[in-house]
């Protein structure tokens, strides 16, 4: 979880100049950051789903983070 957690962070630190740039009127900095900003939105749904998986472990009722991967694999 660690290294997506990382990913999100970097991506959105990478995205804020660009997202300044934009605002300022630059079009390709919008682009930029909005290509970012979709690649960060990705990572963090990943984190989620990671989270998820941890905070419902077998030990709760609920399934194994293979388990939850295996499904959403299949989705």
């Amino acid at each position: 979880m660690a290294n997506t957690y990382e990913e999100f962070i970097t991506l959105v630190r990478s995205a804020e100049e660009d997202v300044v740039k934009g605002y300022g009127g630059n079009r390709a900095a919008a682009t930029r950051a909005r290509k970012t900003l979709l690649e960060a939105r990705k990572a963090l749904n990943e984190v989620r789903k990671e989270v998820l998986a941890t905070g419902k472990g077998p030990e709760n009722g609920g399934e194994t983070p293979r388990e939850v991967s295996a499904q959403l694999a299949s989705e």
